[in-house]
């Protein structure tokens, strides 16, 4: 009901690679602030090296109207944006390896293979002490709590992996979907 009048973006402290808790820490020296939250991620996508018009929440965001997405439109005050992007940042092993698939097979072909490669939550049980946080925490309810254990329904998991990044007790792992739907079913089933 009300637009956010200020965005900050704290970013001294950056993650590269593997994320959203299990990557690594850069330095990268940068403090966004903007009365545009969309302009604002577009430069912090910018600076990490991906292009804002390719983040499907960033351009939601700049086609549903609430703010500019386009680098080119946005006016940046302060540093130099090129002070913070001479270092590229390391990016997720997922990207490069959807970039290699949409150069050599057809697009059906590709949505199996990147099924096969996509990564889901995989619940360590052994670790796991039951507190319920990856459940509330879940925005999309894929997360149901059955003998008294978090379990990722694969239908409504959409990767956003906020699960794994407010576990407490650092129970959840990130592996390729085949192997997590293979455990869910003989872990739940037998």
């Amino acid at each position: 009901f009300v637009r956010p009048g200020l965005a900050l973006i704290d970013g001294i402290i950056g993650m590269e690679g593997e994320g959203p808790a299990s990557g690594d820490a850069v330095n990268t020296g940068v403090l966004i602030a903007s009365s545009d939250i969309v302009a604002a991620d577009a430069v912090a996508s910018v600076i990490m090296g991906f292009d804002p018009m390719k983040n499907a929440i960033i351009r939601g965001g700049y086609e549903r109207g609430y703010g500019e997405a386009r680098f080119d439109k946005i006016n940046i005050k302060g540093d130099s944006i090129e002070l913070f992007t001479a270092k590229p940042f390391k990016k997720p092993k997922g990207m490069s390896q959807k970039k290699i698939l949409l150069k050599y097979f057809p697009k059906n072909i590709i949505k199996l293979i990147i099924w096969f490669l996509g990564r889901m939550p995989f619940i360590k049980y052994g670790e796991c002490r039951g507190c319920g946080v990856c459940q509330n925490v879940c925005p999309y309810n894929a997360i149901s709590m059955k003998n008294k254990k978090p379990y990722v329904n694969p239908a409504k998991c959409r990767e956003c992996f906020c699960c794994q990044e407010f576990c407490p007790y650092d129970a959840i792992l990130l592996l390729k979907k085949p192997f997590v739907y293979l455990h869910n079913f003989l872990h739940f089933h037998f």
